[in-house]
């Protein structure tokens, strides 16, 4: 909204006869700004901020009972930067929607003006031309159609809202990787030698196994008892070799993708990221 003035006819000059018409219809009071308080300026907005303080000070009369112009530099201040943005408003709402603002006016206060009345109702150029192209071939105006720019409706040129960067909402907790050990090994595999099987377990081809014995003494030379010892057991060995392999995983990325997503993610660090995650998993 700032420096709206400017960008309206900043340095457009008066038409001829505009002063005239205005007096005529306001008075003299209708000038609080003089052509030579402008020109003091570089742009009518600069002139516009200087002159609204002293412009404002009159809402002191207003009140019922005002009898002196506002003196507190605050409030001044206040009113005229409250001024100064209405009247901007204003002035660019007359632009964009001139119609609108003139069937807004009372008809009472418009009907005292004739010549005001006759020079705001006459079309701005943008209806002129809204006219034109209405009473052309649709064919010819189609591409200006609010359903074919997707304004109001599902298709066309309708903008979307893209978030960056991109969300990852897997799951990427590595149980086996955390808890189990990575030791450094040697050679070419692992070799580790296993017991599958004892007697009596039924493993590794192991049977059941009797361990009753009779108690039998023959003798008390050795002073021991019982003299006949019980059999020995026996048990299941196997040796299992581990080859040693490569791990590792791809993720394809093209120049062309990395550079499209310039602007919105880096690509490359994403691939890397995901990459890393998905040797964690696997």
């Amino acid at each position: 909204m700032a420096d709206l003035l400017e960008d309206i006819r900043p340095d457009s000059a008066p038409q001829p006869g505009t002063d005239a018409l205005t007096t005529a219809l306001y008075g003299s009071s209708a000038q609080p700004v003089s052509q030579a308080d402008i020109a003091q300026h570089n742009t009518t907005g600069d002139a516009l901020k200087s002159l609204m303080p002293d412009l404002v000070k009159g809402a002191g009369f207003a009140p019922k009972g005002g009898n002196q112009p506002l003196s507190d530099p605050t409030d001044i201040t206040l009113r005229a930067s409250e001024a100064a943005t209405k009247l901007r408003l204003a002035v660019r709402e007359g632009f964009v929607n001139k119609s609108g603002v003139v069937k807004s006016f009372n008809g009472g206060f418009m009907s005292q003006f004739g010549a005001l009345q006759t020079a705001l109702s006459a079309p701005s150029m943008g209806e002129q031309l809204g006219q034109i192209l209405g009473q052309m071939n649709p064919d010819l105006t189609r591409s200006f159609t609010a359903g074919n720019l997707g304004i109001g409706s599902v298709s066309g040129l309708t903008p979307f809202n893209l978030l960056a960067p991109s969300r990852l909402v897997y799951p990427v907790y590595t149980v086996y990787r955390n808890k189990f050990p990575r030791p450094a090994g040697q050679g070419a595999s692992l070799i580790e030698r296993l017991i599958t099987g004892i007697s009596g377990s039924q493993t590794g081809g192991q049977s059941v196994k009797d361990i009753s014995l009779s108690e039998l003494v023959s003798g008390s030379s050795f002073g021991t008892w019982p003299l006949n010892l019980p059999g020995a057991g026996s048990q299941t060995e196997t040796t299992i070799n581990v080859p040693y392999r490569f791990l590792g995983i791809t993720e394809q990325l093209s120049w062309l993708a990395q550079f499209s997503g310039q602007g919105y993610e880096d690509i490359s660090a994403l691939a890397s990221l995901i990459m890393l995650q998905e040797m964690m998993l696997g």
